[in-house]
């Protein structure tokens, strides 16, 4: 059995997790005006930095 405490990544820890509530899919044109959708998951206070996360940026399409 993994120890939730000290690892760094499980399984069981991620049934255990509270429920996450997913904001509503909204959309952006990119720089070729493909709709880009995203997930504005925002702070409920202010922060000192922010993270912006990017799935297949540099992917190519044959």
């Amino acid at each position: 059995m993994t120890d939730i405490k000290t690892e760094p990544f499980s399984f069981t820890s991620m049934q255990h997790a509270a429920p996450v509530h997913i904001p509503k899919r909204q959309f952006m044109p990119s720089h070729d005006g493909t709709s880009l959708a995203y997930y504005p998951f925002l702070a409920e206070k202010k922060n000192e930095a922010n993270v912006i996360l990017i799935h297949g940026g540099g992917a190519l399409t044959a």
